[in-house]
């Protein structure tokens, strides 16, 4: 068994010992709250990469039928803005 001077330095041992692991602990959630953050930062960047990239295709095509189609596309046009002027007045 302890004695009672033995016991306030077990205890004051264990504190220590409790209080450095939660250091360890912190220090390891901040390391892996960081690399998660780096990580989706890399996804967000690859994302919005393949945003523009697709835009520019989209952009690239609609174009490409515009001028392909010129009257077409002017009808759809006026088709699309009455409709957008009728819904706007009510």
């Amino acid at each position: 068994m302890f004695t009672s001077a033995t016991r306030p330095e077990a205890a004051d041992k264990t504190v220590d010992d409790i209080r450095e692991g939660a250091r360890r602990v912190k220090g390891d959630v901040r390391d892996a709250a960081n690399a998660v953050r780096e990580d989706l930062n890399d996804l967000a960047r690859q994302a919005g990469g393949y945003v523009r990239e697709l835009a520019d295709q989209t952009e690239e095509t609609l174009l490409g039928r515009i001028r392909e189609n010129p009257v077409q596309s002017a009808l759809i046009a006026a088709g699309i803005g009455f409709v957008a002027g009728m819904l706007f007045r009510r």
